[in-house]
């Protein structure tokens, strides 16, 4: 398992006003909803997985305002873009403005569940610190990530963790074997805040005893250091999900019907995925589900 962060893997240092990476997505192997705290957030428990689906982010310094550009037209260019928030946050916290030109090629599906703005706003904060010689450090980015999403500090870990509190307590887990996945994105978004909001329907609020009234723990593979999806994969989120958006639902009983695999919610959708026995067995499972045009299809493997 590599110490690297996981925006660091394969980053590129092109010059010395400029730099390219990679910031990958995540898959949520498990995720139990315990209840809602005092602050409005929501207490979790989940099991994350970085996976080799990427996006592109170049960065270079230059004389001008700080700007984005991306290869996807329909994503914000401002403040509502994440890597644009982050860029003004490590400016705000170094005392001066970024001069940076930057550009994002996106390749992960955004609104997906799959992590990709978080993981994008994360190397942003990488690339900053690399390009000011370190004028925060490693661990006050990631109390800076922790301001700015719940999702970014894990980007900044070296790979596979258990989340905790709002999802940005982190606790090491390493990845002790090749996992191969595939990966359906139905080709519409959902919005997290509506997933999240609808969950006052599902849970008990007393703090203390405030559990999904069914939960219970997953089983635990000690040996492997991951809950045993064979048995249980559970997501909180999904039949909440489902009543959000109604397409998901139908769309998650459709691949449960191909009968190719056990089909589960990553984060709070839109994206379904199911774990291969090989990258044979994916290919194939990909194959059937591009046949049969339920969204974009995509076979990854868990990073290390």
């Amino acid at each position: 398992m590599s110490d690297e962060p996981l925006v660091a893997r394969e980053a590129e240092r092109r010059n010395e006003r400029g730099w390219t990476v990679f910031p990958p997505a995540k898959l949520n192997l498990s995720l139990e909803i315990l209840g809602r705290r005092e602050d409005g957030y929501h207490e979790l428990r989940t099991e994350l997985e970085p996976i080799d689906l990427t996006d592109r982010l170049t960065v270079d310094e230059h004389a001008g305002p700080l700007t984005l550009t991306s290869s996807d037209p329909s994503l914000p260019t401002d403040r509502r873009n994440l890597v644009v928030r982050a860029a003004e946050a490590y400016g705000d916290r170094v005392g001066r403005s970024p001069r940076v030109r930057m550009h994002l090629e996106k390749r992960i599906p955004a609104g997906a569940g799959l992590g990709g703005g978080s993981s994008d706003a994360a190397a942003t904060l990488w690339v900053l610190d690399r390009l000011s010689g370190g004028l925060v450090g490693d661990e006050e980015l990631m109390s800076l990530a922790a301001e700015l999403g719940s999702d970014i500090p894990f980007f900044l870990g070296a790979g596979r963790a258990i989340g905790s509190g709002r999802g940005e307590i982190l606790r090491p887990r390493p990845a002790v074997r090749v996992s191969d996945y595939v990966l359906l994105w139905p080709r519409f978004s959902i919005s997290s805040q509506d997933v999240y909001r609808n969950l006052r329907s599902s849970l008990i609020w007393e703090y203390g005893a405030n559990r999904i009234e069914t939960l219970q723990d997953p089983p635990f593979d000690s040996k492997n250091h991951s809950y045993n999806h064979e048995q249980e994969a559970r997501n909180d989120l999904g039949p909440v999900a489902c009543r959000v958006c109604p397409s998901l639902a139908k769309t998650w009983h459709q691949c449960e019907a191909l009968g190719i695999g056990s089909f589960h919610l990553t984060g709070s959708g839109s994206t379904l995925f199911t774990r291969q026995a090989s990258r044979s067995a994916a290919q194939r499972v990909a194959g059937e589900l591009r046949r049969r045009d339920l969204g974009d299809v995509f076979v990854v493997r868990n990073l290390f």
